[in-house]
């Protein structure tokens, strides 16, 4: 019988030691700020009236050779680019290693969002209303998945038709777009089958 009670009290504590420690796991900056980093965001509710009338005129060029739907190719194109840079994880950050110092933050630049965009973007992209609401004293508000993928289709916007082609233009904010990233040409084939990639 002491034998019974020596071996539960061991059991005991030994669960005590197990929880204990479970509650003191570390938790990420995301995590303690509240910020869920799960994947499915409805990309067509906060990118469709972003889409502008220059935007559904542009050619599509060398991403859709046998043209679609302006609105419907860039509501796939904004998810294909999305996937390509994040995949489609709003917390996912990317330290640049050849960017620089970001002005705003006066550290190495850090590409973050879904569309990784960095604060210096709202210095940059100043005139812009989606990306003024980019703050760096609340340095979550670049990882909200609305503000990131508004001020990513404002800049689209601003630099949609600034060079010859699609992918020039939008190549010189996104490499993913610039290098034909295989992840985002791969989703744009199976959303857009009739571009013919």
């Amino acid at each position: 019988m002491k034998n019974l009670y020596v071996i539960n009290y061991i059991i005991f504590l030994l669960t005590v030691a197990v929880l204990t420690s479970c509650s003191n796991l570390p938790t990420t900056p995301d995590q303690e700020a509240g910020l869920s980093c799960e994947q499915g965001w409805d990309y067509d509710a906060i990118v469709a009236p972003k889409i502008t009338a220059k935007m559904r005129e542009a050619a599509p060029g060398e991403y859709c050779p046998n043209g679609t739907d302006g609105e419907k190719f860039w509501l796939a194109f904004v998810k294909a680019t999305a996937k390509a840079e994040s995949s489609w994880k709003n917390c996912e950050r990317y330290t640049e290693s050849k960017m620089g110092t970001d002005p705003v933050t006066g550290k190495q630049v850090v590409s973050e969002g879904l569309l990784q965009l960095s604060f210096q973007d709202a210095k940059n992209w100043a005139s812009l209303a989606a990306c003024q609401r980019i703050d760096y004293d609340n340095p979550n508000t670049i990882l909200d998945p609305r503000i990131n993928l508004e001020c990513g289709m404002e800049i689209a916007n601003a630099l949609t038709g600034s060079r010859s082609t699609l992918r020039a233009s939008l190549g010189r904010y996104w490499s993913t777009i610039r290098d034909r990233s295989s992840r985002l040409v791969d989703q744009l084939r199976a959303d857009l089958p009739e571009c013919g990639l």
